[in-house]
């Protein structure tokens, strides 16, 4: 029995490389915690394996091609205001 194409493509799926929050932030040039921040805001697509962060490199270049002329919340320069 052949599995059905839309199990086929949740198994490739799940056989992508998973790279941690420290892979991410290097290749992202981010800090740790700004990775953190995004994944935990659902701003960044993530999931938990445990208790720990993982992200497929797949869906991050989906989400950095998408995201590329925009900036998110999490990533703008902070502001100073002023007195």
């Amino acid at each position: 029995m052949q599995p059905s194409a839309c199990l086929k493509d949740e198994i490739m799926r799940l056989m992508k490389p998973l790279l941690t929050i420290d892979e991410v932030a290097k290749y992202l040039s981010l800090s740790r915690d700004t990775v953190y921040r995004l994944a935990q805001s659902g701003k960044i697509p993530a999931g938990k394996v445990g208790n720990q962060w993982r992200f497929t490199s797949s869906e991050i270049e989906e989400w950095l091609q998408k995201n590329k002329n925009t900036q998110t919340e999490a990533v703008q320069p902070k502001t100073r205001r002023k007195k």
